[in-house]
């Protein structure tokens, strides 16, 4: 698990916060969930974007969102 954690990166762009992960825990139709920092959270589809990677996933959400669901 050490692993993954040097994995997880956070960068904020003002309003707009991006996370790269390394795995979407759990997929439903409508949200996801994700592990960061040693947390998870259910996120909407729509209120985030998700794309994929070679190494993982980078979720981009809105900065009150990830303060929402992360503090």
């Amino acid at each position: 698990m050490a692993d993954l954690l040097e994995f997880d990166r956070l960068l904020s762009f003002g309003r707009k916060v991006v996370l790269e992960v390394p795995e979407i825990v759990h997929e439903t139709n409508t949200s996801i969930l994700i592990e960061w920092n040693r947390q998870n959270a259910w996120v909407q589809k729509k209120k985030v974007s998700i794309e994929r990677k070679e190494t993982g996933f980078v979720v981009r959400m809105p900065k009150w969102l990830f303060e929402r669901k992360f503090s």
